[in-house]
């Protein structure tokens, strides 16, 4: 990450903040030279040179070795997942660019989002592609239509790439070329007052996804005014926190009468657990307490570790709470 920023901002330094704010130390290139031998910055400069598709899909079939390497050599499991979802991202942006450079320049401002657990930076090896595209409002009316037909050809594109290069399908259809989910801003603004104002507990399941989303692409402050939107809308409707904590214990743990883990449900197969059902109290309650607590994080720990700063849960809550997560992220 640090070399991303340091690419992006053309930089040399970066001072490193302790838990408190303190600056405690500096980071410069050099060395970040002497780790590129097999990490995870070296993998990300090969795919940022890569010229095609087909170039970024033969580099990033080293992602595996390397997260291997990361993982024998004990690192949380957090930081893997921020690993895959930073290369996932310099990938997103690598296929946008050469999108727009067959394309021609974009006819408004827009913002490339990814959602769920892309948008929460906690992507495994194998993760479906969640996302969208929000444009400016102000495209004028005579417009409108080739603007959004511009953005439609480009997130064919960029989708069709992502799923040859290993980032399959989202097989419900939540994807930017999909023409719901590639909208301009005053639409998303509506989708989530009409989520917000009318949802039903059984509709929480579909919208979840939603409310995790990130930039990766483009204008952030269209992203910015569509979470500042959906901050004040819930709470005008406060009963919205209150579904989404009740979807969050839908989930109930996979534990038999005796404290056994169950195993093997109903077509699946034999002595098999889901272990990202597991997780997904985790996530849910994670998800409603930050939107409550006005928290813009999306990443699941990120999210805790700012509620355990706000005393919404304790110092043991929040211990075992990590423990349990990063286990079964580990999984």
């Amino acid at each position: 990450e640090a070399a991303l920023v340091m690419q992006d901002e053309r930089i040399a330094y970066l001072a490193v903040e302790d838990a408190s704010g303190r600056i405690c130390g500096m980071i410069n290139r050099a060395d970040l030279v002497k780790i590129q031998g097999y990490s995870a910055v070296s993998l990300i400069q090969s795919i940022q040179r890569a010229e095609t598709p087909g170039e970024i899909a033969l580099r990033r079939e080293k992602l595996p070795m390397l997260v291997k390497a990361v993982l024998d050599s004990g690192s949380r499991p957090q930081n893997v997942t921020r690993i895959i979802s930073n290369l996932s991202d310099v990938i997103i942006r690598k296929l946008i660019n050469l999108a727009i450079s067959e394309l021609g320049d974009p006819p408004a401002n827009f913002a490339f989002v990814v959602l769920g657990s892309v948008g929460r930076e906690e992507q495994t090896l194998c993760t479906d592609q969640d996302n969208a595209i929000i444009f400016d409002d102000g495209v004028p009316e005579d417009q409108l239509e080739d603007t959004r037909n511009y953005f439609l050809a480009m997130s064919r594109k960029v989708c069709a790439w992502l799923d040859e290069i290993g980032y399959s399908y989202c097989q419900g259809n939540i994807m930017a070329q999909n023409p719901d989910w590639c909208q301009p801003l005053n639409a998303w603004k509506y989708y989530f007052s009409r989520w917000i104002h009318t949802a039903e507990p059984q509709d929480m399941l579909e919208v979840n996804i939603f409310f995790d989303f990130r930039c990766v692409f483009g204008d952030k402050a269209l992203v910015d005014q569509l979470r500042d939107h959906v901050d004040m809308a819930w709470q005008k409707h406060p009963l919205f926190i209150y579904l989404l904590a009740e979807n969050a214990l839908r989930y109930k743990p996979p534990l038999g009468v005796f404290g056994g883990i169950v195993t093997a449900a109903p077509g699946e197969p034999e002595g098999s657990f889901d272990i990202k059902a597991a997780m997904m109290p985790i996530v849910n309650i994670a998800r409603a307490q930050a939107l409550k607590h006005h928290i813009s994080e999306t990443n699941t720990m990120n999210r805790m570790r700012r509620l355990h700063e706000l005393k919404v849960f304790s110092e043991y809550e929040f211990s075992e709470i990590q423990l349990v997560y990063d286990f079964l992220m580990q999984l």
